[in-house]
């Protein structure tokens, strides 16, 4: 309000000022009618100007509390984002923690898994002549070869050709059931490369590179 006098109060004086200095300007200001008017609108302006900064109308003080209002929400927004961004790296860096700590763990579960099944694979080997009889007399896997030998029973070389192949053939698919039977183990447990021995030390079979079995004995 006291704005809007102020404004109106100012125009006046600055016209009634004008006015006296084209027809009165040869009087002093002070000493002339219309001077003392335009004096009196000039010190209604200054009082009116000092109303509006002591009292501010409605309007600013609304503008000023919209002001003050949008500055709080800002802080909150970003203090609010930042809680969100330091929730989230917290999460995060958790996230990452409990998986290094999961990765950690099936890791050495995995090891020694494998540990164990090495070691009740090499106990199967070391069985299986009881459990064929003798027909195999000695098997085991050499970490050295990276392989499983199978000594069959020179017995069966009494056979025809046919008869003997088919018998290495068993004896080969007992080494490679034995390290599937145990699988997984260690990456450098080549159990299923597995050659075929008679008693005196002759290759009668093995792994092929393609994984195959390959008679030796013809």
């Amino acid at each position: 309000m006291f704005d809007t006098l102020g404004t109106w109060a100012t125009a006046f004086a600055l016209i009634v000022t004008i006015v006296w200095a084209v027809k009165d300007r040869k009087v002093k200001i002070w000493k002339s009618q219309i001077g003392k008017i335009a004096i009196g609108f000039w010190v209604i302006t200054i009082i009116f100007a000092g109303f509006a900064n002591e009292f501010p109308s409605k309007k600013s003080k609304q503008e000023q509390i919209r002001t003050e209002q949008q500055k709080a929400d800002k802080k909150k927004a970003s203090r609010v984002s930042s809680e969100k961004a330091a929730s989230q790296s917290s999460k995060k860096a958790a996230n990452s923690s409990a998986k290094a700590v999961e990765a950690k763990q099936l890791k050495v579960t995995r090891k020694k898994n494998e540990q164990q099944h090495y070691k009740e694979f090499q106990t199967f080997l070391m069985n299986i002549p009881g459990k064929t009889k003798n027909a195999i007399t000695d098997s085991y896997y050499s970490k050295k070869d990276s392989t499983t030998y199978i000594t069959v029973n020179s017995a069966i070389l009494s056979g025809t050709d046919a008869e003997l192949k088919q018998a290495v053939r068993g004896a080969w698919n007992i080494g490679q059931n034995a390290y599937n039977k145990f699988s997984p183990m260690a990456d450098d447990i080549n159990g299923n490369n597995v050659t075929v021995k008679d008693q005196t030390g002759n290759d009668l079979a093995h792994t092929s590179m393609f994984g195959s079995f390959k008679y030796d004995g013809e």
